[in-house]
């Protein structure tokens, strides 16, 4: 399906860089726009609204980049955004937002391959993906994309996201047949989203943000199992 994708980057230079390599990963049946200041997305975003990925420098000039896909994402839930940056130091605060993906400066055509990929994984699943639930008698309605993950805990359930942790009454079956097939059971008690996944063992699982959730000895085949099929391909480290 054709998609409007967005590049943003203070310097003209690595814009027109990674356009090219997004049309060597053979793209020419998308769109795509280039934006060299937060401002000028900002009005784009304002007027057209039709951007489905962005790929988003954290470093700008004007505003840092994650402040900005926050603000984004506040607004716009559906934009998928893929954080770029020459800075390994920044990866630890991106998800104060809700990223697709992360790469790092020198990028490579076969990394923007990947980006890509995982990007359009990730919007496929995410169509119509929202949860609703109670929490101190208010309801709530939330993206199933911004979901960590969650937890039972006695008769509630722990729901962390980047921007909050919410509990409801609910049990986490009833709570995982509202969810896309992207969430793993990976134990009795938890349920994670398998696009923050960095590292997965029989030892355990480790997020992006360096949260550690457990595997049941029971559960560890058959999820990685799972796990391994949701990326289709096998990672040395399983």
């Amino acid at each position: 399906m054709r998609k409007i994708i967005g590049i943003c980057d203070d310097e003209a230079g690595v814009c027109e860089d990674l356009r090219g390599k997004l049309l060597e990963t053979g793209i020419e049946q998308d769109e795509i726009v280039t934006f060299q200041s937060p401002e000028s997305l900002r009005k784009y975003m304002k007027e057209e609204n039709d951007l489905d990925i962005l790929f988003l420098d954290i470093v700008l000039k004007e505003q840092n980049g994650i402040q900005v896909a926050v603000e984004l994402q506040n607004h716009f839930p559906q934009l998928a955004i893929i954080f770029i940056t020459g800075y390994i130091d920044y990866a630890k605060d991106i998800f104060k937002a809700v990223p697709a993906y992360f790469l790092v400066k020198p990028i490579q055509t076969g990394e923007v391959r990947v980006a890509l990929e995982r990007t359009r994984m990730l919007l496929a699943q995410n169509v119509g993906g929202q949860v609703s639930f109670l929490e101190s008698g208010k309801r709530y309605t939330i993206s199933a994309g911004s979901i960590h993950y969650a937890e039972s805990q006695n008769r509630t359930i722990k729901i962390v996201t980047a921007q909050r942790t919410y509990k409801t009454y609910m049990k986490l079956d009833e709570f995982q047949r509202m969810l896309p097939a992207n969430f793993l059971r990976s134990h009795k008690s938890f349920l994670v989203n398998m696009n923050y996944i960095a590292y997965f063992s029989s030892e355990g699982i480790e997020l992006y943000d360096h949260m550690k959730l457990p595997v049941s000895r029971r559960k560890y085949q058959k999820s990685k199992e799972y796990y391994m099929d949701f990326y289709s391909t096998e990672d040395d480290e399983v």
